[in-house]
């Protein structure tokens, strides 16, 4: 595999190149990217894909509940991260007792995580969230929305009836990827 990948600008096409004995595939977003056919990819692909590696897809019912996509398609190869669930616990270790403290706190948790693999929230594929009170649903929307801004992962929301350490009122996981 190539030490390092890299993109350069290019027009559209759905056809691609052989130099050096790469693989150039162009994208939807006019970006070319260097792929080694070897034993580990044994088979031609053509990818479509964004800047940030993924394909929004929407079949029109996330729309109706909140800011999220109904799916999203990401290729190979990528870099996968995968995080735990992660609460509002503080640096210290410390866990603030307001629901909106421990959310944006689990927030800045998973931000943390994600600058840690070179990512941010515009890499992120898919969250789950869980929250304990139903009654926090409409405070923590907004919270969501100022991490995430425009970016709109694949999403599951449930309220469940405890989380593993007394006291935690949140906890989010994530998967995102990146190359």
């Amino acid at each position: 595999m190539p030490d390092e990948v890299s993109w350069r600008p290019t027009k559209r096409t759905d056809s691609c190149s052989s130099r050096n004995g790469h693989k150039h595939y162009s994208s939807s977003t006019n970006f070319v990217i260097p792929i080694v056919l070897d034993a580990v990819l044994s088979q031609e692909r053509i990818f479509e894909m964004s800047a940030t590696l993924h394909t929004l897809i929407d079949v029109g019912i996330s729309k109706h509940i909140g800011k999220y996509s109904d799916a999203v398609e990401t290729p190979c190869p990528v870099r996968w991260l995968f995080t735990s669930g992660t609460p509002g616990l503080m640096p210290d270790g410390t866990l603030p007792a307001a629901f909106e403290i421990q959310a944006e706190q689990a927030w800045e948790n998973i931000l943390s995580v994600l600058r840690k693999a070179d990512m941010g929230p515009q890499h992120l594929l898919k969250i789950v969230q869980y929250l304990v009170r139903a009654e926090d649903l409409p405070a923590y929307g907004a919270i969501r929305a100022r991490f995430l801004g425009d970016c709109r992962p694949a999403s599951m929301l449930l309220v469940v009836s405890a989380l593993p350490k007394p006291g935690l009122l949140i906890e989010i996981e994530a998967i995102a990827a990146a190359l």
